[in-house]
């Protein structure tokens, strides 16, 4: 279960207070709040013993680092328990470069947490403790975690749900033990500022975390008076199958 404490502090200054004090942070915001620039920051002042990792190839490219399966060479799928007790052994070059007694990195700059599964998360946590010999959450590395929690949540296939639940509690890093043991400060980015228009920024809220104290249809009615039968010029479409695309593609071109 994620934590958090209401200050008064603006949000930006209190991850940058948690990261430059060594505390494990979890940075959790919608899109447009400014986490990447944040990330991008950071990055250029606390140098190169921050290894930057994301949950997958897209997102490891947006932050200019690598995946972190490649950086703690992580297997597929749940670990089996050869994969724990050969971990040392068969740790990849780039796992060794990066991590252990003599290497630089100190701190851990994680993007797109959400999308990063229970198992992974617990086995991340074991294997820096084996590879620094110690029983420290992460081995005493530091730990930064960014995401959205509202947006794609970790690929599990359905015979592997139960199992995640018996073992972790869950599908998610948060529901593991790992996560509660690091001690995470939970600090939430809520200022949307990729736009401008007041009226706009409410409505995206709204549709992003509507509930009783939100009226949905208003925001809807708003986006569909907005979009529906309007010219919206040469902006782009965004779809989910090949079929509507196609459709759309070929009503421009005609």
């Amino acid at each position: 279960m994620i934590s958090t404490t209401t200050t008064e502090i603006d949000p930006i200054e209190q991850v940058t207070n948690a990261v430059f004090s060594g505390q494990n942070v979890l940075v959790l915001g919608g899109a447009g709040v400014g986490k990447s620039v944040l990330q991008e920051s950071l990055m250029m002042v606390l140098g190169s013993d921050t290894v930057p990792v994301a949950s997958t190839g897209v997102a490891a490219l947006n932050v200019q680092g690598i995946t972190a399966h490649r950086a703690f060479s992580l297997p597929f799928g749940i670990p089996t328990p050869k994969d724990y007790e050969n971990y040392l052994k068969k740790r990849s070059l780039t796992t060794k470069a990066l991590f252990g007694k003599n290497r630089a990195v100190n701190r851990v700059q994680f993007d797109e947490i959400g999308m990063f599964r229970s198992d992974s998360f617990d086995f991340m946590d074991k294997s820096l403790k084996s590879i620094y010999k110690n029983n420290k959450p992460f081995g005493g590395l530091q730990m930064c975690l960014f995401g959205d929690l509202s947006q794609i949540p970790p690929v599990v296939k359905p015979d592997e749900r139960q199992y995640l639940k018996q073992m972790f509690n869950g599908n998610y890093f948060f529901n593991t033990d790992s996560f509660k043991q690091g001690n995470f400060k939970t600090i939430f980015l809520t200022e949307i500022k990729r736009q401008s228009d007041f009226e706009m920024k409410k409505h995206l809220n709204n549709i992003r975390v509507y509930g009783e104290h939100f009226n949905l249809q208003e925001s809807l009615d708003y986006f569909n008076d907005n979009c529906v039968n309007k010219d919206i010029g040469d902006a782009g479409f965004i779809v989910t199958t090949h079929a509507v695309c196609d459709v759309v593609n070929n009503n421009e071109f005609n």
